[in-house]
């Protein structure tokens, strides 16, 4: 591996690609969701779920495994690329055949085209992402900046200028392909994996072995994931499916910005002290503090501004997502935590803890689902199942944590209670702001800065853990975007 970059130095460029990729796939949606109707936006709901399924086949294992595995070399790296491939036109060709069955099922005209179109992203991820996974084995965050941020600039472009000419739905296949086809091309010559023959099959058994595992924990926690999109598609219809997943999203996008960062850089740097638990141990906290102090308060701060917020920028034909947009806010509460355990344990290559763990996760969220769309004929039941589903899925997963790497239940506690607090008084009194007769934007834009002002005071004053670490850590970033820009 190439000479290890600065956590800090990459972690800056981390942040910047997220924040970059995010902010404009904000933007895109906003003008893309003012110009289509809800309907459009849940017909690729119901497409990305089977494509998002397909991708862990080559997205969510081999990547993975060979990152984790020790001085892996570009031979090792080209044997997974073309190994990536070949199961990636399999799979391609599965869905160009079950294309007509889903239509059928869902039935919707159109709608096996457009799946045998998305499909062919397939193809393109499984190039991609071991190239991904080559960069960022060795720290090299600047070049997912360049591939991702001109991605999202050329797809939204073309995105909004095909919905602007009428092309509807399409607008959004198109879009979704030109991001993942620029995102390859560019790491394809900016990467610098020389692709080298020579490795056999038998010479990466353990860490095929390896991906195998995590590609199944990754597909039982996805298809567990997906699965109440399908159910709901199938039985509320497109135009429903489009507000929860639009509230899904809407919520999803600030809290990744944060914690996909900090775990692009978390994962290739527990896989090095993967043999030091303590060590483990205190990354794993660090990040919980970290993420705590910073989401909590986003997606607090969400919530409370959810009545103002989609109106405003998503027009009143959006206002049926506002109630999601809320509870998901909640949901992804305890995500940062059930993240930072699943990173330590795929990078100490327990892979069969991974899959026991999204096993039994998997169940409890099957059940719960089973148990709401049963007795209850109600969307918003399935996505409150969906807030207790999470709740269980994170106390069943820090027990895993506290035996293998000593995070005990005291410590978990301590990294998220003072953030949690925070956040909960600062919601309640940005809430009140609503209640003002001032219009729609004065509105907003007051508990913006009543959140702000309230969140940062108490910080001031009872400075946890994740204050302490953040705001230094933030100041050198900005400093260090400041020198390179």
């Amino acid at each position: 591996m190439g000479k290890p970059n600065n956590i800090t130095n990459n972690f800056v460029w981390s942040l910047a690609e997220k924040t970059g990729r995010y902010g404009i796939t904000l933007f895109t949606t906003i003008i893309l969701a003012r110009i289509l109707q809800p309907k459009e936006f849940g017909v690729i709901a119901i497409v990305t779920v089977f494509i998002t399924i397909a991708n862990v086949f080559v997205q969510n294992g081999f990547g993975f495994a060979v990152i984790q595995r020790k001085n892996a070399t570009n031979k090792d790296f080209t044997f997974i690329l073309f190994f990536n491939f070949i199961v990636s036109l399999i799979i391609c060709l599965f869905i160009f055949i079950a294309a007509p069955f889903i239509q059928d099922y869902y039935g919707m005209d159109g709608l096996s085209k457009i799946i045998r179109v998305m499909s062919l992203s397939i193809i393109i991820a499984a190039i991609g992402n071991i190239q991904q996974a080559y960069v960022s084995r060795n720290l090299e965050f600047k070049k997912l900046f360049i591939s991702t941020f001109s991605a999202v600039m050329v797809s939204g472009g073309v995105g909004i200028l095909m919905a602007w000419l009428g092309y509807g739905v399409w607008a959004l296949v198109v879009q979704y392909m030109v991001y993942n086809l620029i995102c390859t091309i560019t790491l394809a010559f900016s990467s610098g994996l020389k692709l080298e023959g020579g490795v056999t099959f038998a010479e990466l058994k353990s860490t095929i072995a390896l991906g195998g595992q995590f590609l199944l924990t990754s597909l039982i926690m996805t298809m567990g994931g997906e699965l109440r999109t399908l159910v709901i598609g199938k039985l509320y219809g497109p135009t429903d499916l489009a507000y929860v997943n639009k509230g899904q999203r809407i919520t999803n996008a600030p809290m990744s910005v944060v914690q996909s960062s900090i775990t692009a850089v978390m994962y290739p740097v527990l896989s090095q002290h993967q043999d030091r638990l303590e060590k483990i141990r205190d990354i794993v906290r660090r990040f919980v503090q970290v993420s705590s102090f910073l989401i909590f308060p986003t997606l607090f701060a969400l919530a409370a501004v959810a009545n103002s917020l989609v109106p405003f920028l998503l027009t009143e034909k959006w206002n049926g997502c506002i109630q999601y947009v809320m509870l998901y806010c909640f949901i992804w509460l305890l995500n940062p935590i059930q993240m930072a355990h699943l990173q330590a344990i795929k990078a100490m290559g327990k892979g069969n803890t991974l899959v026991v763990l999204e096993i039994v996760k998997t169940v409890v969220s099957i059940l719960i689902l089973a148990l709401t769309v049963i007795c209850f004929d109600s969307i918003l039941i399935i996505v409150v199942g969906l807030l207790i589903a999470e709740i269980l899925c994170t106390l069943i997963t820090c027990s895993i944590g506290r035996k293998l790497f000593a995070y005990s239940y005291r410590m978990q506690v301590e990294d998220i209670m003072v953030p949690l607090l925070m956040s909960t008084i600062m919601f309640w009194v940005v809430k009140l702001v609503e209640y003002l007769s001032l219009g729609v934007l004065p509105v907003l834009i007051l508990q913006i800065i009543v959140g702000v002002l309230v969140y940062w005071g108490f910080s001031r004053l009872f400075k946890p853990s994740g204050y302490t670490l953040a705001i230094p850590m933030i100041k050198g970033y900005w400093d260090k975007l400041k020198n390179r820009f």
